[in-house]
């Protein structure tokens, strides 16, 4: 973590589910570099610089960095969406009153046709995510899909290749779908969303600390079965505790700290 430009792949000593917050800085320098060399131009030349280097990325290993540019493509495309209507010659600034719309405002009556795509891309996404970590050349369904794993990405890695594809792909079928945005707009997968980091950063020390403790215990004493449940239930309860209260101790009281340490950098003239 304390290597944010290094380029290979690393694993923390004690959480190693923190390995993505050193590409997620990355990702996001990568994401100023590319707005701020290319705010002057047209936007569909935005649009197709974008797609190069999601494109050209992915292929050579990047795959972080092809999943940010390409879900920052993705964004503009969504908002573009939203504004254009029948008029497709608003410019840049046209569209900035319209960032925080509703998702109602994306749902239009869409053509049979174009509801099968949709969900034909959504099921083809779920399925590239669900390429295997490991085995992938012995597995069935994606023996074939090994195969065409570039050579910059080493065996157990080609999972980055295909999730990557099916995160961008995903994307545009869940936010233009009015069934799947009622369910993820729902008050518990948006409490889960609004401590997602929080539940991201105490679920590793505590399933190393304490996960790992009891779980042989409850095995010894109620069997496999019925102590899997028992665990199960406990360490969710006790993670769900953790990452509530980091959340309102910690993830909230930085984000002031973020936006009282901004008014005071950033000049605002009359």
């Amino acid at each position: 973590m304390g290597q944010p430009v290094q380029l290979r792949s690393l694993s923390p000593l004690y959480d190693p589910h923190t390995f993505t917050i050193p590409m997620e800085l990355r990702g996001s320098m990568f994401i100023y570099i590319f707005l701020l060399g290319t705010a002057n131009i047209q936007a569909k030349w935005r649009l197709f610089f974008a797609a190069i280097l999601s494109i050209y990325s992915i292929i050579l290993g990047r795959w972080d960095m092809g999943a940010f540019i390409g879900g920052t493509m993705l964004s503009e495309i969504d908002i573009r969406l939203m504004s254009y209507g029948d008029n497709p010659q608003l410019d840049d600034e046209d569209l900035l009153p319209l960032v925080g719309n509703s998702s109602a405002e994306r749902f239009q009556k869409p053509s049979r046709r174009t509801h099968i795509i949709r969900w034909s891309f959504f099921f083809l996404a779920l399925y590239l995510l669900s390429y295997p970590d490991a085995g992938a050349e012995w597995t069935p369904g994606y023996i074939f899909l090994s195969s065409w794993v570039p050579r910059y990405y080493i065996p157990l890695s080609g999972w980055m290749f295909y999730h990557s594809m099916g995160a961008l792909m995903l994307l545009p079928c869940v936010i233009r779908s009015p069934v799947l945005c009622r369910i993820l707009e729902s008050r518990v997968p948006q409490y889960l969303g609004k401590v997602s980091f929080s539940l991201y950063l105490v679920h590793g020390p505590i399933l190393h600390c304490l996960g790992f403790w009891i779980m042989p215990r409850l095995f010894e004493t109620f069997g496999r079965a019925i102590g899997y449940v028992i665990g199960w239930c406990f360490m969710l309860t006790v993670t769900l505790y953790a990452a509530n209260w980091w959340h309102r101790k910690v993830d909230v009281w930085s984000t002031l700290l973020g936006k009282k340490i901004e008014r005071l950098l950033v000049s605002r003239e009359k």
